[in-house]
């Protein structure tokens, strides 16, 4: 599979009317563009960090398919009308092909999405990438709460940072991830190494993006 996830930042100065337009048009592309196998737009929720105001991911069977996409306006300053352009005043996304997925519950109902765009630093060993990636996409093993997952490098990035991997999950709740998954000792063992700045171990940019969104249903097993 190939994702894109895009986090939108609202201008302060917008009304909820141009708000609402921009849903509207993202609503409506996401059920017709070519290729989408799955999508989500719901606004981030609280507890959500650096994660904009509005999530809108799309599933790609390929690579081939979200280049295909793309031609026909699916990135943003595209796909919304220009004079509704002002209303967003950030976007930070990531297009990233799978490497690791997995699906406990792929009936989920009334669940959680995280997603989380993260930054490894410039210069930075491939045999520790490796070894990273390696390290996150085993934390299912682990953690049961995860219910449904997907983990992969990021090909196309924009943002406030270029971002290099992408990391999603599916909870029950909330309480899925602040619970288990965070007090987790294999979190606090081998992945917090990876990301704290008084750790030698550090490789991940300090500028992260983390958000929380409800869905209805499953939007991380797709066949």
């Amino acid at each position: 599979m190939f994702n894109l996830l895009q986090l939108l930042t609202w201008r302060a100065s917008s009304g909820a009317a141009e708000r609402d337009g921009v849903k509207d048009t993202l609503r409506r592309a996401s059920a017709k563009l070519p290729g989408v196998r799955n999508w989500l737009l719901e606004p981030s929720l609280p507890g959500s960090y650096e994660g904009g105001d509005l999530i809108w991911r799309l599933s790609f069977g390929s690579r081939e398919d979200f280049d295909a996409c793309v031609q026909q306006a699916v990135w943003l300053n595209q796909v919304v009308p220009v004079q509704r352009l002002h209303a967003v005043a950030r976007v930070d996304s990531g297009a990233a092909l799978t490497q690791a997925s997995g699906a406990r519950s792929p009936g989920l109902r009334n669940g959680i999405y995280r997603g989380f765009l993260i930054r490894v630093l410039d210069g930075t060993a491939n045999s520790l990438i490796r070894q990273f990636e390696r390290e996150m996409a085993a934390m299912p093993e682990y953690v049961g709460s995860i219910r449904n997952w997907n983990f992969g490098r990021v090909a196309v990035a924009t943002g406030a940072r270029g971002w290099t991997h992408l990391w999603e999950q599916e909870f029950d709740d909330q309480g899925g991830f602040s619970g288990e998954y965070m007090m987790h000792p294999y979190h606090w063992a081998f992945l917090d190494r990876w990301f704290d700045v008084e750790c030698h171990d550090r490789i991940v940019d300090t500028r992260v993006c983390h958000v929380f969104g409800a869905t209805e249903r499953c939007v991380l097993a797709v066949a």
